[in-house]
């Protein structure tokens, strides 16, 4: 029993797997709009209202929600996440990221917690999508901190070591220029530590076994 997405600009998009029993979630964008149809048949199941933009569409593995980042379009950032209880098919709630906006990729960690990046503000959040509640992990001050449920402190990019995808497909490694006060970790880190002391081993101890999670979760959704 499996469910898939799929990301739907005017005709078609990307595909990546996701959530429930033979159902294929496909967001409209220019529509502001989330379908599911059945796989067997082709026909539309249902159809959600979705905010501006619909970008990405990520599923619990409880397959009890769906969730939509609303990115939004050229002239409004959005800055919402749509969610989806599939087992009843119907919006419960829309999740209000303040001003982090550009929401995009996301990823569930443990239980019904979302990992969401947020381009607008360059942030990594962690939203309790049963709940409704926002956790903001962030290097500085901001609106979303202030009204978050909890705000955790994360290193600054120029603290810690990564590696982004250039213009041209290629992946550049960088390393700190400076060090991160005492305490303060990368977020990755962090979240790993939280799924720890949640009773749930994330599968990643170090930024070598993170980065290959990441290829290799990369690799099985082309």
């Amino acid at each position: 029993m499996k469910l898939y997405t799929l990301l739907a600009m005017t005709a078609c998009l990307v595909a990546a797997p996701a959530v429930t029993a033979d159902v294929l979630l496909v967001g409209n964008k220019s529509a502001h709009t989330l379908w599911a149809l059945d796989l067997a048949s082709g026909e539309r199941q249902a159809e959600f209202e979705t905010g501006i933009g619909p970008h990405e569409v990520e599923v619990s593995s409880d397959q009890r929600y769906a969730v939509v980042s609303n990115y939004g379009d050229r002239e409004a950032p959005g800055n919402t996440l749509t969610v989806i209880e599939w087992p009843s098919e119907r919006v419960v709630r829309t999740i209000d990221l303040g001003a982090d906006t550009r929401p995009h990729g996301m990823a569930f960690l443990t239980g019904h917690r979302l990992a969401v990046t947020t381009e607008g503000s360059n942030s990594l959040l962690v939203v309790d999508v049963g709940l409704g509640t926002v956790v903001s992990l962030s290097s500085h001050v901001g609106a979303l901190p202030a009204v978050a449920s909890v705000a955790l402190p994360v290193a600054e990019t120029f603290e810690i070591a990564g590696s982004f995808v250039n213009a041209q497909g290629m992946t550049q490694s960088f390393s700190p220029v400076l060090s991160a006060p005492a305490g303060i970790e990368p977020a990755w880190k962090t979240i790993a530590a939280m799924g720890r002391a949640l009773g749930h081993d994330l599968g990643f101890d170090g930024l070598d076994s993170l980065r290959r999670d990441l290829g290799d979760r990369a690799e099985a959704a082309q």
